[in-house]
């Protein structure tokens, strides 16, 4: 017998809520509680959000979206879909709304919805609106129900192939069938408890916990604004699937007074980046279970990942996802062996194109995708990943842009000249560094690196700030005038142990962990 076609997203919220509405669909954290929202109540605000979409803007391109933790995050993304409303999703903090030479500003758009208007917008995306007037009016819940006619399109920046952010197009349809692996792969159901502290704006925590969250009708943790002692009552109120990045993991495991197993946990998925054995050994002695990898990307949706018990070696990434079709194309300069190459993918949930300036750019139907990544496959078939071709900086899952550092550090007029790199400290987690030239009127010391540090932190999120600065007569170049970055790293951090600094005490990250402790070095 054929299995039925899967429910859209939309569908999936629409039965839930007509068939168990009194049932907790979202649980927020209030910093002292938890806030409860059923499927029948969250289905009211979605349609009360498509109603009100009548606001906006007439447009050729995507609504910017910051997107919130929240309940009201989830009701304002899914009521602009019901509407048909293509979107272009951010984080609610970010220095890509601020930047005038950031990607929102060279690509076109048709307005900003986001909690509070920021001060200090260059121009567009304008004109703006508020979560409130969206949220704000009668409640929708009965009528007659029609899903858009078009498949709104879901935008999200990740890192492209020249440095720079892209705006990469996928469909709702995508976003749920992603949603829809992760819930067959990982077993999801109504019983689970899906506990998300990752951003909703990036695709690991909007594919793997929202969508698959409602794919499952299990019910959704949500935290508005990170912190530690509130992922510990996350676990607390009985979380049974709990998604993160490495040093997510790292900084729970190491921040609770108590070893005991976290007995409700069932399933704990890393992303973001490569897990370190250390860390991964610290957290399965913290949760009482072991976490397992997810490998992905936003052009591509999920790839590989670990599964079950028999997951595989700590290095692998995991077994290939249903779906996908993968190829090696070997090259000797980047991995001498045989079985090694450089992965190709096509997958179930590919991305369906880029916004570019002057509008869409299609992807060619049935194309490969490079992900830059090159890999070893066994006989198992579980993929290694060996090395990654991009020079992104990877802080606690989020991919931090050397190049755009770099031009922002370069905007004082104290810096003569900047080169910014990562390195990883004693605990495999990777720092932004800045290698500064100061401009000759400038005065050695610490008094231009605090006004430096005053500039970073006013132009930048706490991750994006580099750890450490230091400070050098010249920077080594090669024959060709490029910065020697082999002689730069040696002479740098030779010396000195990259371990990150402790954040201060009653100090906790925000949206997400990150260690924004810069230190200098003269």
């Amino acid at each position: 017998m054929t299995a039925p076609p899967e429910r859209s997203l939309l569908g999936q919220l629409r039965d839930h809520a007509r068939q168990f509405g009194d049932t907790v669909a979202v649980r927020e954290h209030t910093g002292a509680d938890w806030l409860t929202t059923t499927w029948s109540q969250l289905l009211s605000r979605v349609r009360t959000v498509a109603h009100n979409a009548g606001r906006l803007p007439a447009g050729q391109g995507p609504v910017v979206v910051a997107l919130e933790n929240s309940t009201d995050g989830v009701a304002v993304l899914l009521g602009l879909a019901l509407a048909g409303v293509d979107v272009l999703c951010t984080e609610p903090e970010t220095s890509q709304l601020t930047d005038p030479h950031s990607v929102l500003y060279r690509v076109p758009v048709s307005g900003l919805i986001t909690r509070q208007v920021p001060d200090g917008l260059p121009s567009a995306p304008r004109p703006a609106l508020t979560y409130e007037r969206l949220l704000t009016g009668p409640a929708h819940g009965g009528g007659p129900w029609a899903e858009p006619r078009e498949d709104p399109a879901v935008h999200q920046l990740t890192s492209g192939s020249t440095g720079e952010p892209t705006a990469v197009r996928q469909t709702l349809a995508t976003v749920g069938r992603g949603g829809a692996l992760y819930r067959d792969i990982h077993e999801y159901t109504s019983a689970d408890r899906v506990f998300l502290p990752l951003p909703l704006a990036h695709s690991f925590g909007m594919v793997g916990g929202m969508a698959a969250a409602i794919m499952a009708r299990a019910e959704l943790m949500l935290l508005p604004k990170f912190s530690l002692s509130a992922c510990h009552d996350a676990l607390g109120a009985g979380a049974t699937v709990l998604l993160g990045s490495p040093l997510f993991y790292r900084l729970l495991a190491s921040s609770r007074p108590e070893r005991a197993a976290v007995a409700a946990v069932r399933v704990a998925l890393s992303s973001g980046g490569p897990l370190p054995e250390e860390t991964r050994q610290l957290a399965t002695k913290d949760l009482g279970l072991t976490v397992h990898q997810v490998y992905g990307s936003t052009e591509t949706g999920l790839i590989a990942c670990q599964r079950g018990p028999d997951a595989g070696p700590p290095d692998s990434v995991g077994a290939v996802a249903p779906g996908v079709e993968w190829r090696l194309e070997h090259d000797e300069r980047l991995s001498p062996e045989p079985d090694s190459g450089v992965l190709h993918v096509r997958t179930s949930t590919m991305f369906t194109g880029r916004l570019g300036p002057t509008g869409a750019l299609p992807r060619p139907a049935d194309a490969w995708y490079d992900t830059g990544d090159v890999a070893r496959v066994d006989s198992s078939g579980r993929f290694t990943l060996l090395a990654r071709k991009d020079t992104f900086i990877n802080v606690g899952g989020r991919k931090v842009n050397p190049r755009r550092v770099e031009r922002i550090v370069a905007g004082h007029d104290a810096v003569r000249e900047v080169h910014v790199f990562g390195a990883e400290d004693a605990g495999g987690e990777e720092a932004v560094h800045a290698a500064v030239v100061l401009a000759p009127r400038g005065t050695p010391g610490r008094a231009p690196t605090a006004a430096l540090h005053t500039y970073l932190r006013s132009r930048l999120l706490p991750y994006e700030v580099p750890h450490r600065l230091h400070l050098l007569p010249r920077l080594p170049r090669t024959a060709l005038g490029k910065v020697d970055l082999p002689t730069l790293r040696a002479s740098v951090l030779a010396t000195r142990s990259t371990a990150p600094a402790a954040p201060p005490p009653g100090h906790e990250p925000i949206a997400h962990p990150h260690v924004p402790i810069s230190e200098v070095e003269d």
